[in-house]
């Protein structure tokens, strides 16, 4: 799969949108692994708990993505503090030649710092900027039967539509390390 503009070059492709005290860029994973480490683990903490095992981000895949020009990463900052994240990874819809979709691996804000729109102007952003990559479709998830948050309204409000639902099964349990 071949985006318009490749990395590291799509790094600045839409500048930083300010509100107020807060940012929204782009940012590459590789940069901030180990600022965003606990953003993620909030993040799993509220909707990876229907996991039989624990959820621990591959970085190095995450990165190895990244080179590959396959995974974005969008954050949200307060004063320079990183309070929110939206990735996606970017790949070719496998039902239609030429489409490229981005898919989100997740959205989160600091609770805190969930006021106002914030969200929706981060949403916007990462919808901008993809759009200036090429990419046709964006597929973002719904955990609300996990974790209780129907984030329905809000899609709804940004222009998506339900699209299908998603059934999960373990079908193994996951190895641990002696």
């Amino acid at each position: 799969m071949s985006l318009p503009i490749q990395a590291p070059e799509y790094y600045g492709a839409t500048p930083p949108a300010y509100v107020g005290d807060y940012t929204s860029g782009m940012e590459r994973i590789s940069d901030i692994c180990f600022e965003i480490r606990d953003l993620h683990e909030a993040e799993a903490n509220t909707t990876e708990k229907w996991l039989s095992f624990p959820s621990e981000i591959d970085y190095r895949r995450y990165i190895a993505l990244e080179h590959e020009s396959r995974l974005v990463l969008f954050t949200l900052r307060h004063c320079g503090i990183l309070v929110g994240n939206l990735s996606y990874i970017l790949g070719p819809y496998a039902n239609c030649v030429g489409v490229v979709s981005a898919n989100d691996t997740g959205i989160y804000i600091n609770p805190v710092h969930r006021v106002g729109s914030l969200a929706m102007k981060l949403m916007r952003y990462a919808e901008e900027t993809l759009t200036s990559l090429g990419v046709h479709y964006i597929v973002h998830g719904d955990k609300s039967p996990v974790d209780g948050t129907d984030l329905g309204r809000f899609f709804g409000h940004l222009g998506y539509k339900p699209f299908a639902v998603q059934y999960v099964k373990e079908i193994n349990e996951l190895e641990t390390p002696a």
